[in-house]
């Protein structure tokens, strides 16, 4: 992929800002990166992207009262990461392991692309993808990204 140097933070704000977000969903921006990270700004975006879409289609699932989808960032280290937090059902434990695969869907109009193509962006920029998900909780999706 053709990557650029990007300040993660901005390139969040923007990004996220052109997301249209159902009304009963708050959305909230901590960007603490401070990082500037070679990325493929367009193979990331979709990668954003997908995750934002699943995040926001969990919680018409949910009956919690905050709906709120939380996207963040810090650097760690050797990292940079970006993590999508939802408050929606969580992911039942015996499917937490199969989402990454191509083709495994919950829903009756996916067809099991998106997650796996949110894997496949991260490892091509050397980085990863890490689910952490707690059944009537919520989930947090974290994408981590090397820095320099």
């Amino acid at each position: 992929p053709a990557r650029a140097p990007v300040n993660l933070d901005a390139w969040l704000r923007e990004r996220v800002g052109e997301h249209v977000v159902p009304d009963d969903i708050r959305l909230q921006l901590e960007l603490a990166c401070g990082a500037i990270v070679a990325v493929d700004s367009q193979r990331l975006g979709q990668a954003l992207d997908n995750v934002m879409v699943n995040a926001c289609q969990a919680m018409q699932e949910s009956q919690a009262s905050q709906k709120i989808v939380r996207i963040s960032s810090c650097s760690t280290g050797q990292n940079a990461e970006i993590q999508i937090t939802d408050t929606g059902p969580g992911i039942p434990l015996d499917h937490q392991a199969k989402v990454f695969e191509p083709l495994f869907s919950t829903k009756s109009f996916g067809v099991g692309l998106g997650l796996p193509l949110v894997k496949q962006v991260l490892e091509q920029h050397g980085g990863d993808v890490i689910l952490a998900s707690e059944p009537g909780q919520g989930t947090c999706v974290t994408l981590r990204l090397p820095l320099g």
